[in-house]
Protein backbone atom coordinates (compact mmCIF):
# COMPACT_ATOMS: atom_id res chain seq x y z
CA UNK A 1 0.00 0.00 0.00
CA UNK A 2 2.87 2.35 0.74
CA UNK A 3 4.33 1.82 -2.73
CA UNK A 4 0.89 2.23 -4.27
CA UNK A 5 0.35 5.55 -2.49
CA UNK A 6 3.78 6.68 -3.65
CA UNK A 7 2.81 5.86 -7.23
CA UNK A 8 -0.43 7.82 -6.86
CA UNK A 9 1.40 10.87 -5.54
CA UNK A 10 3.99 10.55 -8.32
CA UNK A 11 1.21 10.36 -10.92
CA UNK A 12 -0.50 13.46 -9.53
CA UNK A 13 2.78 15.41 -9.53
CA UNK A 14 3.51 14.31 -13.10
CA UNK A 15 0.08 15.42 -14.29
CA UNK A 16 0.37 18.77 -12.49
CA UNK A 17 3.76 19.39 -14.13
CA UNK A 18 2.20 18.87 -17.57
CA UNK A 19 -1.01 20.94 -17.37
CA UNK A 20 -1.48 21.15 -21.14
CA UNK A 21 -1.42 17.40 -21.58
CA UNK A 22 -3.49 16.76 -18.45
CA UNK A 23 -6.27 19.21 -19.31
CA UNK A 24 -6.51 17.99 -22.92
CA UNK A 25 -6.62 14.35 -21.86
CA UNK A 26 -9.14 14.86 -19.04
CA UNK A 27 -11.49 17.02 -21.14
CA UNK A 28 -11.35 14.62 -24.12
CA UNK A 29 -12.02 11.54 -22.02
CA UNK A 30 -14.66 13.25 -19.87
CA UNK A 31 -16.64 14.34 -22.92
CA UNK A 32 -16.62 10.82 -24.32
CA UNK A 33 -17.61 9.19 -21.02
CA UNK A 34 -20.18 11.88 -20.16
CA UNK A 35 -21.96 11.72 -23.52
CA UNK A 36 -22.13 7.92 -23.38
CA UNK A 37 -23.43 7.97 -19.80
CA UNK A 38 -26.15 10.53 -20.58
CA UNK A 39 -27.44 8.67 -23.62
CA UNK A 40 -27.34 5.32 -21.85
CA UNK A 41 -29.26 6.76 -18.89
CA UNK A 42 -31.95 8.01 -21.30
CA UNK A 43 -32.18 4.60 -22.98
CA UNK A 44 -32.16 2.84 -19.61
CA UNK A 45 -34.91 5.00 -18.12
CA UNK A 46 -37.08 5.09 -21.23
CA UNK A 47 -36.83 1.48 -22.33
CA UNK A 48 -34.45 -0.98 -20.60
CA UNK A 49 -35.66 -0.29 -17.05
CA UNK A 50 -38.96 1.39 -17.84
CA UNK A 51 -40.31 0.81 -14.34
CA UNK A 52 -39.52 -0.75 -10.98
CA UNK A 53 -41.82 -3.78 -11.29
CA UNK A 54 -42.68 -6.44 -13.84
CA UNK A 55 -46.25 -5.12 -14.06
CA UNK A 56 -44.97 -1.80 -15.37
CA UNK A 57 -43.90 -3.43 -18.63
CA UNK A 58 -47.37 -4.92 -19.18
CA UNK A 59 -49.41 -1.81 -18.37
CA UNK A 60 -51.79 -0.67 -21.12
CA UNK A 61 -53.71 2.56 -21.53
CA UNK A 62 -57.20 2.64 -23.00
CA UNK A 63 -58.74 5.05 -25.49
CA UNK A 64 -62.13 5.34 -27.15
CA UNK A 65 -63.20 6.34 -30.65
CA UNK A 66 -66.61 7.86 -31.44
CA UNK A 67 -66.87 7.08 -35.12
CA UNK A 68 -70.22 8.78 -35.70
CA UNK A 69 -68.69 12.13 -34.70
CA UNK A 70 -65.18 11.19 -35.93
CA UNK A 71 -63.58 11.79 -32.56
CA UNK A 72 -60.96 9.91 -30.56
CA UNK A 73 -59.88 10.53 -26.97
CA UNK A 74 -57.72 9.06 -24.21
CA UNK A 75 -60.13 10.55 -21.65
CA UNK A 76 -63.02 8.76 -19.95
CA UNK A 77 -65.83 9.83 -17.67
CA UNK A 78 -66.43 8.17 -14.31
CA UNK A 79 -69.44 6.14 -15.55
CA UNK A 80 -67.43 4.94 -18.56
CA UNK A 81 -64.61 3.85 -16.27
CA UNK A 82 -66.98 1.89 -14.03
CA UNK A 83 -68.57 0.28 -17.10
CA UNK A 84 -65.17 -1.12 -18.05
CA UNK A 85 -64.25 -2.15 -14.50
CA UNK A 86 -67.44 -4.15 -14.02
CA UNK A 87 -67.34 -5.95 -17.38
CA UNK A 88 -63.70 -6.62 -18.31
CA UNK A 89 -61.98 -9.97 -17.67
CA UNK A 90 -58.68 -9.63 -19.56
CA UNK A 91 -57.01 -7.39 -16.98
CA UNK A 92 -55.87 -8.01 -13.42
CA UNK A 93 -57.61 -4.71 -12.84
CA UNK A 94 -58.21 -1.24 -14.27
CA UNK A 95 -57.34 2.02 -12.55
CA UNK A 96 -58.10 5.65 -13.30
CA UNK A 97 -56.10 8.80 -12.69
CA UNK A 98 -55.80 12.48 -13.51
CA UNK A 99 -52.73 14.71 -13.62
CA UNK A 100 -52.30 18.24 -12.30
CA UNK A 101 -49.61 20.61 -11.11
CA UNK A 102 -50.19 21.92 -7.60
CA UNK A 103 -48.40 24.16 -5.13
CA UNK A 104 -46.72 22.20 -2.36
CA UNK A 105 -46.39 23.93 1.01
CA UNK A 106 -45.26 22.53 4.32
CA UNK A 107 -46.67 23.27 7.74
CA UNK A 108 -45.33 26.11 9.88
CA UNK A 109 -43.21 23.63 11.83
CA UNK A 110 -41.64 22.44 8.58
CA UNK A 111 -41.49 25.75 6.78
CA UNK A 112 -40.13 25.53 3.26
CA UNK A 113 -40.33 27.38 -0.01
CA UNK A 114 -43.57 26.63 -1.88
CA UNK A 115 -43.07 24.91 -5.23
CA UNK A 116 -45.14 23.48 -8.05
CA UNK A 117 -45.09 19.70 -8.10
CA UNK A 118 -46.77 17.12 -10.35
CA UNK A 119 -49.68 15.49 -8.54
CA UNK A 120 -51.61 12.42 -9.72
CA UNK A 121 -55.06 11.67 -8.36
CA UNK A 122 -55.51 7.91 -8.70
CA UNK A 123 -57.77 5.11 -7.63
CA UNK A 124 -56.38 3.21 -4.65
CA UNK A 125 -55.76 0.00 -6.62
CA UNK A 126 -53.01 1.60 -8.72
CA UNK A 127 -50.34 0.55 -6.21
CA UNK A 128 -51.54 -3.04 -5.91
CA UNK A 129 -51.81 -3.41 -9.70
CA UNK A 130 -48.32 -2.03 -10.23
CA UNK A 131 -46.94 -4.16 -7.40
CA UNK A 132 -45.63 -1.10 -5.55
CA UNK A 133 -44.79 -1.62 -1.88
CA UNK A 134 -43.83 1.57 0.01
CA UNK A 135 -40.46 1.70 1.76
CA UNK A 136 -42.02 3.70 4.61
CA UNK A 137 -45.61 3.79 5.77
CA UNK A 138 -48.41 2.54 3.52
CA UNK A 139 -50.46 3.42 0.47
CA UNK A 140 -53.96 4.86 0.72
CA UNK A 141 -56.85 2.44 1.10
CA UNK A 142 -60.06 1.88 -0.84
CA UNK A 143 -62.03 3.49 1.99
CA UNK A 144 -59.85 6.61 1.78
CA UNK A 145 -60.51 6.70 -1.97
CA UNK A 146 -64.29 6.84 -1.55
CA UNK A 147 -66.06 10.20 -1.97
CA UNK A 148 -65.59 12.14 1.24
CA UNK A 149 -62.58 10.03 2.24
CA UNK A 150 -59.63 11.44 4.15
CA UNK A 151 -57.04 13.61 2.44
CA UNK A 152 -53.98 11.39 2.42
CA UNK A 153 -50.96 11.35 0.09
CA UNK A 154 -48.16 9.04 -0.98
CA UNK A 155 -44.88 10.74 -1.81
CA UNK A 156 -42.38 9.46 -4.36
CA UNK A 157 -38.80 8.69 -3.49
CA UNK A 158 -37.58 11.46 -5.81
CA UNK A 159 -39.46 14.26 -4.05
CA UNK A 160 -38.74 12.76 -0.63
CA UNK A 161 -35.00 12.81 -1.40
CA UNK A 162 -34.88 16.19 -3.13
CA UNK A 163 -37.02 18.23 -0.76
CA UNK A 164 -37.04 16.34 2.53
CA UNK A 165 -33.55 14.77 2.43
CA UNK A 166 -34.92 11.28 3.05
CA UNK A 167 -36.36 12.19 6.45
CA UNK A 168 -38.51 9.19 7.56
CA UNK A 169 -40.33 11.51 9.94
CA UNK A 170 -42.20 13.02 7.00
CA UNK A 171 -44.58 10.02 7.17
CA UNK A 172 -47.46 11.12 9.36
CA UNK A 173 -46.82 14.82 8.85
CA UNK A 174 -49.08 17.22 6.97
CA UNK A 175 -48.45 19.12 3.75
CA UNK A 176 -50.66 21.45 1.74
CA UNK A 177 -51.45 21.10 -1.94
CA UNK A 178 -53.04 24.26 -3.34
CA UNK A 179 -53.90 25.15 0.25
CA UNK A 180 -55.61 21.83 1.04
CA UNK A 181 -54.02 19.79 3.88
CA UNK A 182 -52.95 16.21 3.19
CA UNK A 183 -51.42 13.69 5.56
CA UNK A 184 -48.37 11.84 4.17
CA UNK A 185 -48.97 8.11 4.71
CA UNK A 186 -46.15 6.52 2.70
CA UNK A 187 -43.02 6.81 0.55
CA UNK A 188 -42.67 4.85 -2.69
CA UNK A 189 -39.49 2.94 -3.64
CA UNK A 190 -36.93 4.38 -6.02
CA UNK A 191 -37.77 4.63 -9.73
CA UNK A 192 -41.50 4.86 -9.07
CA UNK A 193 -42.47 7.79 -11.25
CA UNK A 194 -45.56 6.41 -12.93
CA UNK A 195 -47.66 8.97 -14.79
CA UNK A 196 -45.14 11.71 -13.95
CA UNK A 197 -46.19 11.93 -10.31
CA UNK A 198 -44.23 13.33 -7.39
CA UNK A 199 -47.25 12.88 -5.14
CA UNK A 200 -50.21 10.46 -5.38
CA UNK A 201 -53.53 11.38 -3.77
CA UNK A 202 -56.94 9.59 -3.82
CA UNK A 203 -59.18 10.23 -6.81
CA UNK A 204 -62.42 10.03 -4.78
CA UNK A 205 -64.51 8.83 -7.73
CA UNK A 206 -68.27 8.63 -7.18
CA UNK A 207 -69.71 5.31 -8.47
CA UNK A 208 -73.14 6.97 -8.57
CA UNK A 209 -72.05 9.56 -11.13
CA UNK A 210 -74.13 9.58 -14.33
CA UNK A 211 -72.47 12.43 -16.23
CA UNK A 212 -70.86 10.75 -19.25
CA UNK A 213 -69.80 14.00 -20.92
CA UNK A 214 -67.28 15.00 -18.25
CA UNK A 215 -64.29 13.06 -19.56
CA UNK A 216 -61.25 13.87 -17.40
CA UNK A 217 -59.90 10.42 -16.50
CA UNK A 218 -57.08 8.38 -17.97
CA UNK A 219 -57.89 4.68 -17.72
CA UNK A 220 -55.23 1.96 -17.76
CA UNK A 221 -54.75 -1.57 -16.54
CA UNK A 222 -52.42 -4.53 -16.16
CA UNK A 223 -53.33 -7.40 -18.54
CA UNK A 224 -53.46 -10.87 -17.06
CA UNK A 225 -50.44 -13.03 -17.75
CA UNK A 226 -50.99 -15.23 -20.78
CA UNK A 227 -53.57 -12.89 -22.32
CA UNK A 228 -52.63 -11.80 -25.85
CA UNK A 229 -53.24 -8.39 -27.34
CA UNK A 230 -55.75 -9.85 -29.78
CA UNK A 231 -57.76 -11.31 -26.89
CA UNK A 232 -57.79 -7.91 -25.17
CA UNK A 233 -58.92 -6.21 -28.39
CA UNK A 234 -61.75 -8.71 -28.90
CA UNK A 235 -63.04 -8.26 -25.38
CA UNK A 236 -62.89 -4.47 -25.65
CA UNK A 237 -64.96 -4.57 -28.83
CA UNK A 238 -67.58 -6.70 -27.08
CA UNK A 239 -67.67 -4.19 -24.23
CA UNK A 240 -67.96 -1.31 -26.72
CA UNK A 241 -70.98 -2.96 -28.35
CA UNK A 242 -72.62 -3.40 -24.93
CA UNK A 243 -72.08 0.26 -24.01
CA UNK A 244 -73.29 1.39 -27.43
CA UNK A 245 -76.46 -0.69 -27.17
CA UNK A 246 -77.29 0.49 -23.66
CA UNK A 247 -76.48 4.20 -23.86
CA UNK A 248 -76.65 5.23 -27.53
CA UNK A 249 -80.21 6.54 -27.14
CA UNK A 250 -79.19 9.16 -24.58
CA UNK A 251 -75.61 9.58 -25.86
CA UNK A 252 -75.60 9.62 -29.68
CA UNK A 253 -71.80 9.82 -29.81
CA UNK A 254 -71.65 6.17 -28.75
CA UNK A 255 -72.69 5.12 -32.26
CA UNK A 256 -69.80 3.08 -33.69
CA UNK A 257 -67.93 3.16 -30.35
CA UNK A 258 -64.51 1.48 -30.39
CA UNK A 259 -62.27 0.80 -27.39
CA UNK A 260 -58.54 0.33 -27.97
CA UNK A 261 -55.65 -0.57 -25.66
CA UNK A 262 -51.97 0.17 -26.21
CA UNK A 263 -48.87 -0.81 -24.27
CA UNK A 264 -47.65 2.26 -22.38
CA UNK A 265 -43.98 1.36 -22.70
CA UNK A 266 -44.29 1.08 -26.49
CA UNK A 267 -46.19 4.38 -26.66
CA UNK A 268 -43.56 6.22 -24.61
CA UNK A 269 -40.59 4.93 -26.58
CA UNK A 270 -42.22 4.12 -29.93
CA UNK A 271 -39.89 4.45 -32.89
CA UNK A 272 -37.42 6.32 -30.68
CA UNK A 273 -35.97 3.01 -29.49
CA UNK A 274 -34.02 2.56 -32.75
CA UNK A 275 -32.91 6.18 -32.67
CA UNK A 276 -31.76 5.79 -29.06
CA UNK A 277 -29.72 2.70 -29.94
CA UNK A 278 -28.14 4.55 -32.88
CA UNK A 279 -27.29 7.53 -30.67
CA UNK A 280 -25.86 5.23 -28.02
CA UNK A 281 -23.71 3.49 -30.63
CA UNK A 282 -22.53 6.89 -31.87
CA UNK A 283 -21.68 7.93 -28.31
CA UNK A 284 -19.81 4.64 -27.81
CA UNK A 285 -17.84 5.31 -31.00
CA UNK A 286 -17.07 8.79 -29.71
CA UNK A 287 -15.80 7.23 -26.47
CA UNK A 288 -13.57 4.81 -28.43
CA UNK A 289 -12.15 7.69 -30.47
CA UNK A 290 -11.52 9.66 -27.28
CA UNK A 291 -9.81 6.63 -25.70
CA UNK A 292 -7.66 6.13 -28.81
CA UNK A 293 -6.62 9.79 -28.74
CA UNK A 294 -5.72 9.53 -25.07
CA UNK A 295 -3.74 6.35 -25.77
CA UNK A 296 -1.75 8.18 -28.45
CA UNK A 297 -1.08 11.08 -26.09
CA UNK A 298 0.08 8.70 -23.37
CA UNK A 299 2.30 6.83 -25.81
CA UNK A 300 3.92 10.08 -26.95
CA UNK A 301 4.40 11.03 -23.30
CA UNK A 302 6.10 7.71 -22.51
CA UNK A 303 8.41 8.03 -25.53
CA UNK A 304 9.39 11.53 -24.42
CA UNK A 305 10.53 10.07 -21.08
CA UNK A 306 12.90 7.43 -22.46
CA UNK A 307 15.88 9.14 -20.83
CA UNK A 308 14.12 9.32 -17.48
CA UNK A 309 13.17 5.63 -17.71
CA UNK A 310 16.78 4.71 -18.55
CA UNK A 311 18.06 6.53 -15.48
CA UNK A 312 15.54 4.77 -13.20
CA UNK A 313 16.54 1.37 -14.57
CA UNK A 314 20.23 2.19 -14.15
CA UNK A 315 19.58 3.11 -10.52
CA UNK A 316 18.04 -0.30 -9.87
CA UNK A 317 14.33 0.18 -10.55
CA UNK A 318 12.58 -2.87 -11.99
CA UNK A 319 10.60 -2.86 -15.20
CA UNK A 320 7.52 -3.77 -13.17
CA UNK A 321 7.88 -0.71 -10.91
CA UNK A 322 8.47 1.66 -13.82
CA UNK A 323 5.55 0.22 -15.75
CA UNK A 324 3.32 0.45 -12.69
CA UNK A 325 4.05 4.18 -12.38
CA UNK A 326 2.97 4.81 -15.95
CA UNK A 327 -0.12 2.65 -15.45
CA UNK A 328 -0.95 4.60 -12.31
CA UNK A 329 -0.77 7.86 -14.31
CA UNK A 330 -3.38 6.42 -16.67
CA UNK A 331 -5.54 5.26 -13.74
CA UNK A 332 -5.43 8.68 -12.06
CA UNK A 333 -6.14 10.37 -15.38
CA UNK A 334 -9.12 8.08 -15.97
CA UNK A 335 -10.41 8.62 -12.43
CA UNK A 336 -10.28 12.41 -12.76
CA UNK A 337 -11.97 12.32 -16.17
CA UNK A 338 -14.56 9.80 -14.96
CA UNK A 339 -15.37 11.89 -11.90
CA UNK A 340 -15.86 15.00 -14.00
CA UNK A 341 -17.94 13.06 -16.54
CA UNK A 342 -20.14 11.57 -13.81
CA UNK A 343 -20.74 15.01 -12.30
CA UNK A 344 -21.58 16.47 -15.70
CA UNK A 345 -23.88 13.56 -16.58
CA UNK A 346 -25.71 13.89 -13.23
CA UNK A 347 -26.15 17.65 -13.76
CA UNK A 348 -27.57 17.11 -17.26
Amino acid sequence: MENLLQDVRHALRALIKAPGFSIAAIVTLALGVGATAVLYSILDGAYIHFGPTEQTYRAEILSQQFRTVQSETWAFSAPEYFDLVRAQKSFDGLFANTYSSQTLEETAAQAGTPERVPVVRATANIFQLYGIVPIYGRVFTTEEDWPGGENVAVMTYRLWTRRFRQDPGIVGSTIRLDGVPYSIVGITPRRVQQWGADIFIPLHLDPASVDRSERTLRVAGIPRKGISQSQIDKELQVLARQVETEYKGRNPEYGGLVYTAANIRSLVVGDLRVALYVLLAAAGLLLLIAAANIANLLLARVLSKQGDVGIRLALGATWFRVTRQFVMESVVLGALAGGWAARSAWWR
